[in-house]
């Protein structure tokens, strides 16, 4: 047979070039504090958040979710969708379990990004 219009070799890309995205510790990251620590409230060394997300501002929190929201999009943008999957979820957590009145806009995107993100994994 011959080769189609999607496997010629002169039409699919050999490689495609994902530029680098914001590692989501990075995102985590809040000037002047001495400790960091994950989303389950683990104590790290590394500076950062606090000890848990609850000591976060509400106005933190929303920032920071926008922050992942933003990165999220940025990969699903370059088809990283493991790695958009990964920030929703880090934004979502960061809002926590009161996300939806701290900010119901921004956890309806992480919620729904996630889920396309997801799927398309």
């Amino acid at each position: 047979g011959s080769i189609s219009e999607i496997t010629d070799p002169d039409v699919v890309p050999v490689q495609i070039n994902v530029p680098d995205l914001t590692p989501i510790n990075e995102l985590l990251e809040l000037p002047n504090r001495p400790h960091h620590s994950d989303i389950d409230g683990q104590t790290h060394e590394d500076g950062g958040i606090g000890s848990t997300v609850t000591e976060l501002t509400d106005k933190s929190r929303k920032m920071l979710a926008t922050r992942s929201l933003e990165a999220g999009l940025d990969a699903s943008k370059h088809l990283a969708f493991d790695v958009a999957a990964d920030h929703f979820i880090a934004g979502r957590k960061l809002l926590g379990l009161d996300g939806w009145s701290v900010d119901s806009k921004t956890m309806l995107d992480l919620t729904s990004e996630g889920a396309n993100a997801s799927f398309k994994t």
